[in-house]
């Protein structure tokens, strides 16, 4: 995807996947494990970016690596950070080279020296895991260190040993977080069946997962374990030491797998709906609650971004932006997940999880659903379900939830929609999905027809 900034001229080479395929060949070099196997970079692939016009982009990329000794391949993310000038990426570097070089202590784990700093391009490469906004990642991966025993052991008491323990990577977002499944036996205290256990661990940059464990805790209390309704997953601990939430699995299967495969759609989205309806419903007086202005925030965010990368849009996300913010202005503010999509969700028999709510604060409820319908209008036009499985799921969705919740809520969720759409026109554009620009124009046009309507 092409970008034309006169303050970044450096784009067309950061964001052109074979330009910058050339440029790491070149310039990577080989440690720790790269002294014993010799590795061919065959592929780069444009995972993602982030980028503020005029000011700086941060891309996430994908690179494709040959082990010539094993003849395997093995993926590595690499994060790419550029400015508009070359002050702040020079300063970021230098403080990152400075600091104690913790890949010392893990060379084994490590097959390229994890930083580069391109002067030209005013470019800040790390390689995973190195990552400046979480500086503990390498911590939590390094398997010569004590620490994830330590983690694990913490939640099974005195006499506990741990066999073997195995971390997979589930979801890393560049400068921001990072989800891991890990999957241990332990053997318990006079030597009885060994457990098999499944934890889930969240590192968040600076302190973040710590509110996010106190709000899971008091959430528990206003929805303690039971056979159905909602289920609050357990928040088994925090570590300050590696910024890490510990979380128990959740029980079920992912609301999507059902969805995706046409399957158990009218019991699954009705559960979803009424499970929904209570947690909106629900008194939780300790989550923060978001001003006007923070409610507002991520449609600005959005409004922004594809004005940068579209900006013949530009009278159109106006408009939009005007509609949207004129209709939900006074709200009612109610606990919110503000993330909600079809994999959030989990069905346990009458049992409904929704999992990472990180973002949950007192906010428009209005916006969870609203969001889960744009979700699968998503999977509808990207040709991942049919018309017929959407429109059934909608249908659940819409009749179960607006039977549950006050009558006032539904005028509302037109202009929520519009607000879940332009994030999800957002994802087609950073993920630089086929024909993006194409589809994002299609759901522009959709907001303001919508928006020109009531719902009934």
């Amino acid at each position: 995807m092409a970008l034309r900034d006169a303050e970044m001229p450096q784009l067309s080479t950061i964001l052109n996947p074979q330009k910058m395929l050339n440029l790491l060949r070149k310039t990577l070099r080989p440690t720790g494990e790269g002294h014993y196997h010799i590795y061919e970079i065959t592929d780069c692939n444009v995972e993602r970016f982030r980028y503020r016009k005029g000011d700086r982009i941060i891309v996430q990329y994908q690179l494709t690596l040959y082990d010539q000794l094993t003849k395997h391949s093995k993926k590595l993310w690499v994060t790419g950070v550029s400015r508009n000038k070359l002050k702040p990426v020079l300063k970021r570097y230098k403080r990152i080279i400075s600091s104690d070089p913790w890949w010392n202590s893990s060379l084994s784990s490590l097959v390229f020296e994890p930083v580069l700093y391109f002067p030209d391009l005013k470019l800040l490469i790390q390689l995973y895991p190195q990552d400046h906004h979480l500086p503990t990642l390498p911590l939590l991966l390094n398997n010569h260190s004590k620490i994830r025993e330590t983690l694990l052991l913490s939640q099974l008491g005195e006499g506990w040993k741990i066999m073997e323990s195995q971390l997979t990577l589930m979801r890393y977002r560049p400068l921001q977080a990072a989800t891991f499944r890990c999957a241990f036996e332990a053997e318990p205290p006079h030597k009885k069946e060994p457990l098999k256990k499944i934890f889930y661990f969240k590192l968040f940059k600076k302190d973040e997962g710590l509110s996010v464990f106190e709000d899971l805790l008091q959430l528990k209390q206003v929805f303690p374990s039971r056979e159905e309704g909602i289920h609050v997953l357990n928040a088994l601990g925090y570590s300050k030491q590696l910024k890490t939430l510990i979380l128990e699995e959740a029980p079920g299967i992912p609301l999507s797998a059902f969805i995706l495969n046409g399957l158990s759609i009218e019991y699954t989205l009705e559960k979803t709906a009424k499970a929904l309806a209570e947690f909106n419903l629900s008194s939780c007086p300790f989550l923060k609650k978001q001003s006007m202005e923070e409610r507002f925030h991520p449609l600005e965010k959005a409004i922004r971004f594809i004005q940068d990368v579209c900006p013949e849009h530009q009278e159109k996300l106006h408009q939009i932006s005007f509609q949207i913010q004129t209709r939900l202005k006074e709200v009612t503010l109610c606990p919110t997940h503000l993330d909600l999509k079809p994999e959030h969700i989990f069905i346990d028999g009458e049992r409904v999880t929704f999992i990472d709510l990180d973002a949950v604060a007192m906010s428009d409820p209005v916006y969870d659903i609203a969001s889960l319908i744009a979700r699968i209008v998503f999977l509808s036009e990207s040709k991942q379900i049919s018309r017929t499985i959407r429109n059934r799921a909608l249908r659940v969705l819409k009749t179960h939830y607006f039977s549950q919740v006050p009558r006032s809520w539904k005028k509302r969720l037109i202009p929520n929609y519009c607000c879940a759409s332009l994030k999800i026109a957002c994802y087609l554009l950073q993920h630089q999905e086929v024909e993006a620009k194409t589809r994002v124009a299609h759901i522009l046009n959709k907001c303001i027809q919508q928006l020109s309507q009531e719902e009934r």
